[in-house]
């Protein structure tokens, strides 16, 4: 299963926090996933994803729910959690992948939206994606966005560089995820 639904629950808190919205009632989070995390194999499977190599995404979701538009922070919202079977991503399948070090665009920095899984943070990653699938890439390895020589982040997936027998991952804190 991708992500446990504690995990992605506080990500949608935090964002939603950063981008000025009212908290989300207690009440609407504790209904949105118990049933889930009682027993994940169960809906996994009732859902589709019941293959080898296959998932099951889980993806909370804050929306403005209001009657107009503007560039405001919302004060009424939707929030919903999308679950859905995914397969492999990417056309290889469970295979390795060719992956693009990406030294001219930024997907995030500290302070940014990278965290807060909004629009405007995936956008940032499509022209550099583009430019990888042309030249013969499947992902884009993103560096960080000062020095941009410290690894950050693989595109959709979660990277590990093992070094003198330790493991190492980039940090969390809300680059890309929240803590």
């Amino acid at each position: 299963m991708t992500g446990r639904s504690a995990v992605p629950a506080a990500e949608a808190r935090g964002a939603h926090e950063q981008l000025g919205g009212p908290d989300v009632h207690p009440s609407a989070r504790s209904r949105a996933g118990p049933a889930l995390a009682r027993d994940p194999r169960r809906h996994r499977a009732r859902l589709g994803a019941k293959a080898l190599g296959t998932s099951l995404y889980v993806r909370p979701t804050i929306i403005a729910n209001e009657a107009f538009l503007a560039c405001d922070p919302p004060s009424r919202t939707f929030y919903f959690v999308i679950l859905s079977p995914v397969g492999a991503y990417y056309p290889e399948g469970m295979a390795p992948v060719k992956i693009r070090v990406e030294e001219r665009y930024v997907r995030a920095v500290d302070g940014g939206l990278g965290g807060a899984k909004t629009g405007a943070n995936y956008a940032a990653s499509l022209m550099a994606g583009e430019e990888a699938k042309h030249e013969g890439f499947t992902q884009v390895l993103w560096l960080d966005g000062v020095h941009r020589k410290y690894i950050d982040e693989v595109g959709t997936m979660n990277i590990m560089v093992k070094i003198g027998g330790e493991v190492i991952t980039p940090p969390l804190g809300g680059r890309y995820c929240r803590e």
